[in-house]
């Protein structure tokens, strides 16, 4: 029995533009997860957006909305560092990471 969370994990967005993607999608397998925490840096290490914990029971998938701005100043388009904390079905904390390039 495989009893470890699998995610995918949208990679681009490009909010405002005449794409309208301004979703990260995070889909994961059938296998309960809590989500704590979504964080995205800069590649100065510096916190752009943060996203409260949401719970994830089984196989779905949630959509998480950034606008690409932090600020209120519109970020430059580059390559950004997805964070996601979360609780297993064992109730052990892990982190994965993840790039995020983001268009304008």
């Amino acid at each position: 029995v495989d009893n470890d969370v699998k995610f995918v994990i949208s990679n681009a967005i490009s909010p405002g533009s005449s794409l309208g993607n301004d979703k990260i999608s995070i889909s994961k397998n059938s296998v309960p997860a809590d989500i704590l925490d979504v964080t995205i840096y800069d590649r100065w290490g510096q916190k752009v957006f943060d996203h409260e914990g949401f719970e994830m029971k089984g196989a779905e998938t949630k959509d998480i909305i950034w606008n690409g701005s932090f600020g209120g100043n519109d970020l430059q388009s580059g390559v950004y560092i997805l964070y996601i904390s979360y609780r297993d079905f064992f109730g052990n904390q892990k982190i994965i990471t993840s790039d995020i390039t983001l268009f304008r």
